[in-house]
């Protein structure tokens, strides 16, 4: 898995020919000269990356007295460099127990330590669904906890955490599991024509060309299809559909409650219901009706 990781690294990045890091060990000898290499960020809102920025890496053999590490330009001046102490940090969970049921919001804990005191520990926690096979990144941090809203994360038996611990040189891992995540309904809004949240009576005229829209999602299944969304209408005339819009324009006047489920592979449901109004057609004085 590393030489894979370090495979595809490689592939995407590019040795530089101005910037390189250099690491010493505990007397102070020099043990590694490497180019940096670099990568082209990628904004993820579109465009082009900052022009300002640009990230890089070095791939090394682990030894254990590195202790300290410097980047350096081509004429030989650092640039930057720090100090590490030569003990290798180790961390423990210490929350949640393995082998329970996760709800909507868990707090994941974990104790770190390092035998040199100068050493600031920073960790990385990730989480698997498939039983450790794949791992997803979930937040970096200094704290020794983290809060995670586990609503969007997929559901079954055989969820795992994994944390890492740096203290910028060295690294330790611990894995905790398993859990399982029950499998929950899924989310389901009702949105206006001009896909604004509803959340009270909706008002329509009669023959306004507008439609009712939906948006369904399910942790496990993604967006919910049009199969899976099912609009039921009640009142002067009553309707059930599915689909991901409800036409307004043909509704006679009057009161209505509409109701939207989405169901999801599972057969798990949920549903919203609003209020509905069609408002009569209005006629000015002195106009002829239509």
């Amino acid at each position: 898995m590393a030489a894979l990781s370090a495979q595809r690294l490689a592939g995407a990045a590019t040795p530089s020919a101005e910037l390189f890091v250099r690491i010493f060990d505990e007397d102070g000898v020099q043990q590694v000269d490497e180019p940096l290499q670099t990568i082209t960020p990628i904004n993820e809102e579109g465009g082009a990356p900052p022009s300002n920025f640009v990230a890089f890496f070095a791939l090394v053999e682990d030894q254990p007295d590195y202790q300290r590490v410097a980047i350096v330009d081509a004429s030989d001046q650092i640039l930057a460099e720090a100090s590490y102490g030569t003990g290798e940090p180790s961390v423990a969970f210490t929350k949640p127990s393995p082998g329970t049921a996760l709800g909507d919001s868990v707090v994941v804990g974990w104790s770190g330590s390092d035998p040199d005191p100068d050493d600031v520990l920073e960790y990385r926690l990730f989480y698997s669904d498939d039983g450790g096979v794949t791992y997803h990144d979930v937040i970096a941090t200094r704290e020794e906890s983290a809060t995670l809203d586990m609503v969007s994360m997929p559901t079954g038996p055989n969820f795992w955490f994994k944390l890492l611990v740096s203290d910028g040189l060295d690294t330790a891992q611990e894995v905790l599991g398993p859990f399982s995540i029950p499998n929950r309904p899924p989310e389901v809004v009702m949105l206006s024509n001009d896909f604004d949240e509803i959340d009270g009576t909706i008002q329509s005229d009669f023959g306004a060309p507008q439609v009712l829209r939906s948006y369904g999602y399910d942790s496990d299944d993604g967006l919910l299809t049009d199969a899976s969304l099912a609009w039921t209408l009640s009142g002067p005339l009553s309707e059930t559909r599915t689909g991901d819009i409800l036409p307004l324009a043909d509704l006679p006047p009057g009161s209505y409650q509409v109701e939207l489920r989405g169901t999801d592979a599972m057969g798990l449901s949920s549903a919203v219901s609003w209020p509905l109004v069609i408002q009569p057609k209005r006629i000015s004085a002195g106009a002829e009706a239509e």
